[in-house]
């Protein structure tokens, strides 16, 4: 093979890749490097998870002590369940993720509760349902005013 032909095969190569590369990030496919990873700024609904809802668990959550409650209407508890309430509307698919809504709700009922165990259980529902899809098809998807 010789250096012209050799060198054609490569620019096709990468024509290629280049093409490829345009084509998942028109479909959505490169959207994870816009936001969300390590390096890059957070996306929509995991900046407003971040700041809206984890922000205001108490700092014993992270402690591994998630059995204590709280008085509803005091310290992190009113705000934690104002900002799981907020979720149900962030729904990108309402017709069909039918228990993003259920989900959103009992987390807020826990929270207003002082349920630490119910607020728990809403949020690992809710992310083993629909943390994959959302991740790959809306996680550049500006939320709801």
């Amino acid at each position: 093979m010789n250096g012209r032909t050799n060198r054609s095969t490569w620019r096709a190569a990468l024509a290629a890749v280049a093409a490829t590369a345009l084509i998942a990030t028109a479909a959505g496919g490169a959207s994870e490097s816009v936001c969300g990873t390590p390096g890059k700024r957070p996306c929509p609904l995991q900046h407003y998870m971040r700041t809206e809802v984890a922000a205001h668990l108490p700092v014993w959550w992270f402690d591994g002590d998630r059995s204590r409650g709280g008085k509803a209407d005091k310290g992190p508890w009113k705000q934690l369940a104002d900002g799981l309430a907020k979720v149900e509307a962030m729904n990108p698919q309402p017709g069909e993720w039918k228990h993003w809504a259920s989900f959103s709700r009992k987390g807020a009922k826990a929270a207003r509760e002082g349920d630490a165990g119910g607020v728990r259980s809403a949020c690992r529902g809710c992310h083993k349902v629909y943390r994959r899809g959302y991740r790959r098809d809306y996680r550049t998807r500006k939320l709801p005013q």
